[in-house]
C-alpha cells in the first residue's frame, strides 16, 4: 500500500524520521504529510494510466473552541487533549490511511477510498470526541471542556481548485454552520 511504502522510507531514513514527527503527539508532521500526499497522488495517476480506481480523500479537521481549553484548564490540559485527541484519531484509521497533526489543533488524514466511507470515518471520530474522559485530563470533572471538531471532506479528482483546499474550505464551513459538524 501507498502509506506502507512511505512508511517503510521513512523507517530507512532513520534519523529523518525525527523531523517528520510531531513530538507533542506521536503523529507525522506537515512535512512528512505533503511527502505522503505526493505518493498518493502519483499512485492515482498509476492507477488512471492504468484504468484502475484508486480514489482517496482528504479529511481535514480542527479543533473547535481550543483557545478556550488552553486559557480555562491551561496549556498542559491542552497538550493533554491533543495527545487524546491524536490517539483517537489513529485508532479509527486502516493501516491503509495516513494520519499526521497539520499544526495548531488541526489535523489530517489521507483517506484511501471513495468520499462516502471517508465521510463516514469523520463522522465516528467526531462521535469518538464527544466520549473522552474527563479523568484522563486530569482536571476538576465539574468544570470539564466540551472536545469537539469541524471537519472538511473532499475526494482527490484533479479538479482545478486542489483537494487539499477543498478540504480547508469545507471545514471553514463547517466552523461557521455551527462547529462539530463534517462538510464535504
Amino acid at each position: 500500500m501507498i502509506w506502507d511504502n512511505v512508511k517503510t522510507q521513512l523507517e530507512l531514513e532513520g534519523s529523518q524520521r525525527q523531523a517528520l514527527t510531531d513530538h507533542l503527539t506521536g503523529l507525522l508532521n506537515r512535512r512528512a504529510l505533503d511527502l505522503a500526499l505526493e505518493k498518493y497522488i502519483a499512485n492515482f495517476q498509476r492507477g488512471k494510466r492504468d484504468k484502475i480506481n484508486k480514489p482517496f480523500c482528504i479529511i481535514l479537521f480542527d479543533l473547535d473552541n481550543f483557545k478556550g481549553i488552553n486559557d480555562v484548564f491551561g496549556y498542559n490540559t491542552g497538550d493533554t487533549v491533543l495527545k487524546i485527541v491524536a490517539k483517537i484519531a489513529q485508532s479509527k484509521i486502516r493501516p491503509a490511511d495516513f494520519i499526521a497533526r497539520y499544526g495548531g489543533e488541526e489535523f489530517v488524514i489521507i483517506f484511501n477510498g471513495e468520499i462516502g466511507d471517508a465521510i463516514n470515518l469523520a463522522n465516528r471520530i467526531k462521535t469518538s470526541f464527544l466520549e473522552i474522559d474527563v479523568r484522563d485530563l486530569e482536571i476538576n470533572p465539574s468544570k470539564h471542556p466540551n472536545i469537539t471538531a469541524s471537519f472538511g471532506v473532499a475526494q482527490y479528482d484533479e479538479e482545478k481548485t486542489p483537494v487539499f483546499e477543498r478540504a480547508n474550505t469545507y471545514m471553514k464551513q463547517a466552523k461557521e454552520g455551527g462547529k462539530n459538524m463534517v462538510f464535504y
